[in-house]
């Protein structure tokens, strides 16, 4: 009877013991898969992180584009209304000219009905 006493208490202890064990590696368990879940938190961001970047990237280009594409249409419009004016200056001069050459033929013709 005290041998089996001694038995059931050895293997009460052993039975206490491996229960110490099973209890420390399950909480190592616990904590790694706490730093696993943690960890895999951290990273699953990174792809959306560079996709982010990816699409302010696209934003800053358009962006970029908009202000360069207005001074293109600005330019554009400078230059056409400075041919505009060239031309209207043109015309302007060539009237003027035209009208210096009636200006000049007409006093030739006074100055010949003059003479005669």
């Amino acid at each position: 009877e005290n041998s089996a006493k001694a038995k059931q208490s050895d293997d009460d202890a052993e039975v206490s013991e491996r229960s110490e064990v099973l209890s420390k590696e399950k909480r190592e368990l616990s904590s790694g898969e706490e730093f696993l879940s943690a960890t895999e938190a951290f990273l699953s961001p990174a792809p959306s992180v560079a996709d982010n970047a990816k699409e302010l990237h696209a934003e800053a280009d358009k962006a970029l584009a908009a202000p360069q594409q207005a001074l293109a249409e600005q330019r554009a419009l400078a230059e056409q209304r400075a041919l505009t004016e060239q031309q209207a200056l043109a015309e302007q001069k060539a009237r003027a000219e035209q009208k210096v050459l009636a200006e000049q033929k007409a006093l030739a013709e006074q100055k010949a009905l003059a003479e005669q």
